[in-house]
């Protein structure tokens, strides 16, 4: 059986804690016909002693080198340069990126492959995601009395009905991830027809990659995402960058509208008037946690980068007030 070459990359820039974790999780796949590149995102000097150190162990991986990190840079640049560039010089069909503080399961490739090669229409693939914390301990509560609680979903599915339910008022029960679309292995041909990944990464992939496609799915393989205080994200959350320009961004950039409305004009309005909905919401929240932190700088560059909106506002106020309210009762509750 002929089997297809796999890239999966990890962008390295904190200290090796978790990142020799994620490595061995992914030199220790049942799948070995692997291309694995680490970025060197200007990396701690442990971790570039590292990278440098199982590259020499392990034929298959790669190395690539940037001197200073473009999303702490001042001015901050998009870090989906990094993404897109390692796309550009990947040689496998399909590709998967995993944070440095992830794991994977050690059938998770396989896995992966097999959804892909047993129906030619599947262009993105994922397994089940389960929440573990900083000492590794699962958090994540699959099943409750006998009932499967989220990630249910058939082998294979058209992918708009997937990205759909990601769009439900709560919480999505056919796919739920801290990651959102980031954690999807895809056809690396489907990747690069859609321009490459957008800066508004996840939503990129989950509203303009994954439904025009199959999309399939295998819970016997896992996706650990660790959850804790110093992920990017969260210290970028903690700023002000929320990442609701780009996801705004992303309506137009990857013309959503146009492309949804193979699945009708009425769809198509819905998305994109929910995808807008969901960022003005995320961005108020964060927004009124900011000024109510003080951070008036960090309150600031959200503000000017979502920009004035009647609805923003509508949408931060009650927001301010919950927290009040919150606020005051725990006066009177200490009292």
């Amino acid at each position: 059986m002929n089997k297809p070459l796999f890239t999966v990359f990890v962008i390295a820039y904190y200290p090796p804690k978790y990142l020799t974790i994620v490595v061995e999780s992914i030199m220790n796949q049942t799948y070995d016909n692997l291309e694995i590149i680490l970025v060197n995102h200007a990396a701690h000097t442990d971790t570039v002693d590292y990278i440098n150190k199982v590259r020499d162990a392990d034929h298959r991986i790669k190395i690539i080198n940037y001197e200073y990190n473009l999303i702490t840079a001042s001015p901050p640049e998009s870090g989906i340069i990094v993404w897109n560039k390692v796309l550009s010089v990947s040689k496998g069909k399909y590709i998967l990126h995993i944070s440095d503080d992830n794991v994977l399961s050690n059938n998770y490739i396989e896995k992966m492959v097999g959804l892909f090669e047993n129906n030619k229409e599947c262009t993105t693939a994922a397994g089940q995601v389960v929440t573990i914390d900083c000492n590794g301990e699962i958090e994540t509560k699959k099943i409750e009395n006998g009932v499967r609680t989220s990630n249910y979903r058939p082998i294979y599915m058209p992918g708009h009905l997937l990205a759909l339910d990601r769009l439900r008022k709560g919480r999505s029960r056919m796919f739920s991830s801290p990651g959102g679309g980031s954690i999807f292995a895809i056809k690396k041909s489907a990747l690069v027809d859609a321009g490459g990944y957008h800066k508004g990464v996840e939503r990129g992939i989950d509203f303009g990659i994954v439904p025009f496609g199959i999309t399939g799915f295998d819970e016997d393989a896992v996706f650990y995402w660790r959850h804790h205080s110093r992920q990017l994200n969260q210290e970028l959350l903690e700023t002000g960058c929320v990442g609701s320009k780009e996801n705004l961004d992303l309506i137009e950039d990857c013309n959503i509208y146009g492309k949804w409305k193979v699945f009708g004009d009425s769809v198509a309005n819905y998305v994109v008037k929910e995808l807008v909905r969901i960022e003005y919401k995320n961005a108020a929240w964060w927004l009124v946690k900011q000024l109510y932190r003080f951070r008036i700088k960090s309150a600031f560059s959200l503000f000017s980068a979502v920009g004035f909106k009647p609805y923003f506002i509508f949408i931060a106020i009650p927001f301010f007030m919950v927290i009040q309210l919150k606020k005051i009762k725990n006066i009177w509750i200490f009292k």
